[in-house]
């Protein structure tokens, strides 16, 4: 329609709303006057940013709805904005439930601090960031994932949020324990099976020297140690035990 303006309002520096007074008309139409609630539009990068990420969100969103692996995406203030169905079935949330709530919702006692601390460092330096951690659900299940975590960034380079791509590793894992088990019981039986040995072989080693002094020393062995010549049918030597035993017959 051609807009005749028959009255304004003087807006503030810095755009608010006002009304305008406005006379329209148009072909085979009636003019009509009417009250239009009008708006300064000389100041509208903060707004045209935001609907830049909105659409960038739902863009990533319907994209993440295609992969198996968890999603998860956060604004700048690591501020949860969206989740897929396999972040709702790993976690036990709802995406309701999870809307504005900070990632630290699934840690626990036993996450590792020092991998949260490696995380958030790198990106406060805008990197991207792999890390393996243990979270635990609404269940209070405990579940391991690997997480890719990369900063999202607008034309101007700016962070305006992350994305997160996580996969439940938690069979993996649990077999990686079993496994550190086996070795670790395999390691003590090998243990204990060389202190038998040693133990053996102590003994063996006692027994041949002490049978090696009684060899030596037949006076002062405590069992009868006999010498026969056989070529010449006679005894060349009879020790003391053996003749406390054999007696009157030698």
């Amino acid at each position: 329609f051609p807009v005749t303006i028959c009255n304004t309002q003087t807006f503030p520096t810095g755009g608010t709303t006002g009304q305008v007074l406005a006379k329209l008309s148009a072909t085979n139409y009636d003019t009509a006057w009417a009250s239009l609630t009008v708006a300064d539009i000389t100041d509208f990068t903060g707004t045209a940013d935001q609907i830049q990420a909105q659409e960038e969100l739902s863009i990533l969103s319907l994209v993440a709805k295609k992969t198996s692996n968890a999603v998860i995406i956060t604004d700048r203030e690591k501020k949860i904005q969206w989740v897929n169905d396999s972040a709702v079935n790993i976690t036990g949330y709802s995406l309701e439930e999870v809307i504005g709530q900070s990632p630290r919702m699934f840690q626990f006692e036993k996450t590792d601090r020092k991998e949260i601390d490696r995380i958030n460092q790198a990106l406060s330096k805008g990197q991207s960031v792999w890390a393996e951690l243990l979270n635990r659900g609404k269940s209070g299940k405990e579940y391991w994932l690997s997480i890719n975590i990369v900063p999202l960034v607008n034309a101007k380079g700016d962070v305006t949020g992350y994305m997160a791509v996580e996969n439940d590793i938690t069979d993996r894992k649990e077999m990686e324990l079993q496994r550190e088990q086996y070795v670790k019981r395999l390691e003590e039986s090998r243990a204990e099976i060389r202190a038998i040995n040693e133990g053996l072989e102590k003994a063996v080693e006692e027994k041949t020297r002490h049978i090696a002094n009684l060899a030596l020393f037949p006076e002062q062995n405590p069992n009868p140690v006999i010498e026969f010549d056989m070529l010449n049918a006679k005894l060349n030597y009879v020790n003391p035990a053996a003749k406390r035993i054999l007696g009157k017959l030698l």
